[in-house]
């Protein structure tokens, strides 16, 4: 079965998809006053959490290699999901198979920043 996720060039079968997007706000707390002053200095990018699964040692080299290049990647889903994105973190996690010595599966967990 295909995966229907892609970051660049590999597949990811994902479960869990989050989204977080800052605001970039100086707070200001005025003496005597019974309110916060609040300016608004724009925001940050979006955010993008996956968490999913990947066949095969390649894949996580590849995303190593995303992580240590600046170079923007993909991020493709359903619903027409595509954006353009940098890798920030991955933690992958190898996830012991004893039926099937000829793949690896990995967890993994991908912090994306939306460029």
């Amino acid at each position: 079965m295909a995966a229907l996720w892609t970051l660049g060039a590999v597949d990811v079968y994902v479960d869990s998809l989050a989204r977080r997007k800052n605001a970039i706000w100086a707070e200001i707390d005025i003496i005597n006053a019974t309110a916060t002053t609040m300016h608004y200095y724009g925001a940050k990018s979006a955010v993008y959490r996956v968490r999913g699964h990947l066949w095969g040692r390649a894949d996580i080299d590849t995303l190593e290699g995303y992580c240590n290049t600046s170079t923007s990647r993909t991020l493709a889903g359903p619903n027409a999901l595509s954006v353009t994105t940098k890798l920030k973190s991955l933690d992958s996690t190898r996830i012991p198979d004893k039926t099937d010595t000829t793949n690896e599966l990995f967890r993994v967990e991908m912090e994306l920043v939306v460029q």
